[in-house]
């Protein structure tokens, strides 16, 4: 998949973007659904320092990004994945499993959103694209009902 040009230009007021740029995985933004499994297998409180790390990461730009805000309504999270275009190339599917987990977690302890249960979180989407720089990017929309 080629870069978009849209990916500068994801401000919209219709819906809240949480951009998160960097490696805070090794060469990738965030591990694979394989590699926090592998975590668990190594020792339960490794996986579990993991997770934490990685959620401070999204809280922390919850905080400095989002400013306060909290979802009134039903929200759909919309994911863009920005993953390296040299190397293994991760299944989609992995990377978006782990990505979502912790992420919704996050949201959730950072106020944003009230649960992640149906009644408040829509089944989100996503999409790739290969860059030098990995980052995720978040779109949080929330949903006349």
């Amino acid at each position: 998949m080629q870069e978009s040009n849209s990916l500068n230009d994801t401000e919209n007021p219709t819906f809240k973007v949480l951009k998160l740029n960097g490696c805070y995985y090794g060469n990738n933004c965030f591990p694979s659904l394989n590699n926090l499994i592998a975590e668990a297998e190594r020792h339960p409180m490794s996986y579990n320092r993991l997770k934490k790390q990685l959620e401070y990461v999204v809280i922390n730009a919850v905080r400095l990004q989002l400013k306060g805000y909290k979802a009134t309504r039903q929200v759909q999270l919309h994911f863009i994945f920005g993953e390296r275009q040299k190397g293994v190339k991760r299944d989609y599917d992995n990377v978006l499993a782990a990505a979502s987990k912790i992420i919704c977690d996050a949201l959730v302890k950072s106020g944003v959103l009230k649960d992640d249960a149906p009644a408040y979180l829509l089944p989100s989407t996503c999409e790739f694209h290969y860059v030098e720089k990995p980052f995720i990017h978040i779109q949080i929309r929330e949903v006349k009902t």
